[in-house]
């Protein structure tokens, strides 16, 4: 095990589960909590080359799906790339049903919860680095197998149902699953550990398509001050990364923090026009659900800038 390893092993020894405000220490996502794919399909452009954050894993694999070969992730937690890792490595080597199962993507009412299972777990060992795999081996030995207390402790625990997961994330239909799976062995993936604030040091390359998920609801943490006009800034150093005509994903705009809660700056409509106008960046309604009102579609938004080509 490495030094970062042994750190995170002392950390949960002693606390006995993740933090939930995002930082190095902050509790994974199993599955998205945004319709990538209304993502994706509302770019004009297909990406080859895409640098995302990592968390979930479905940014990447979604983006291998809509034709990308070249995948660098980036987060500030590195144990989310043990997850992307281990998604890959699921892909890679189980059944569409295998894998439903064994990261619990179900429809609503089933109920027998194999999440992180110990047995499948094993069938994925030739397939992931030896780090990844003592993590979930951990994982499943502190917490008894148990994997409600996985859930409750390592993961922000959320219910999207099969049928709503499969519109955020085109891969979960069994064709594309399988076309995913053929595709990752034509596919180079990378990972970076840094924070947002810092990404644009510590990446030489240049890409397709930027996708920084939901990092923009974290703004008012990140900077404690001037947050709207620090973001733009951070965000416009990233256009030296994009390949002409490349886009950059830069917010995602949930309904449901939107109006009453306000859940920061962003969410302010006159405030964020004033740093990130309608003439420059484009605003897209997509689908999304609820994960407590299930047969409700709201519409969720994504605010995007395009590099112009040459």
């Amino acid at each position: 095990m490495n030094e970062n390893f042994d750190k995170w092993k002392s950390f949960l020894d002693y606390s006995g589960h993740l933090g939930k405000n995002f930082g190095i220490y902050s509790r994974l996502y199993a599955m998205t909590t945004e319709n990538v794919a209304g993502i994706l399909n509302n770019i004009n452009i297909e990406p080859k080359s895409v640098l995302t954050v990592a968390s979930s894993g479905d940014q990447v694999v979604e983006s291998v799906l809509h034709g990308a070969k070249k995948v660098t992730c980036f987060d500030i937690n590195p144990f989310s790339f043990y997850q992307v890792k281990l998604k890959l490595a699921a892909i890679r080597n189980l059944s569409y049903k295998e894998f439903l199962d064994f990261f619990y993507v179900k429809n609503i009412y089933d109920s027998d919860n194999t999440f992180l299972n110990t047995e499948t777990l094993d069938k994925l060992v030739f397939n992931l680095d030896n780090d990844s795999y003592e993590f979930f081996s951990y994982i499943n030995d502190i917490f008894n197998k148990d994997s409600k207390e996985i859930q409750k402790n390592i993961y922000y625990n959320f219910s999207y149902g099969l049928d709503h997961m499969k519109t955020m994330c085109n891969y979960l239909e069994e064709d594309n699953y399988y076309k995913v799976k053929k595709e990752l062995h034509n596919t180079k993936v990378d990972y970076v550990e840094t924070d947002f604030k810092s990404l644009d040091t510590k990446i030489n390359k240049k890409y397709d398509l930027i996708m920084l998920s939901n990092i923009s609801d974290s703004i008012n943490d990140m900077y404690k001050k001037n947050s709207l006009k620090q973001y733009y800034n951070d965000t416009m150093k990233l256009v030296n990364s994009l390949n002409d005509n490349g886009v950059i994903q830069l917010a995602y705009i949930y309904t449901h923090l939107d109006y009453p809660m306000r859940h920061n700056d962003f969410y302010i409509r006159n405030k964020r026009e004033e740093v990130f106008p309608q003439e420059i960046f484009d605003i897209t309604e997509i689908n999304a659900y609820d994960d407590n009102c299930m047969d409700t579609i709201y519409k969720d938004k994504i605010v995007t800038y395009q590099k112009k080509g040459r």
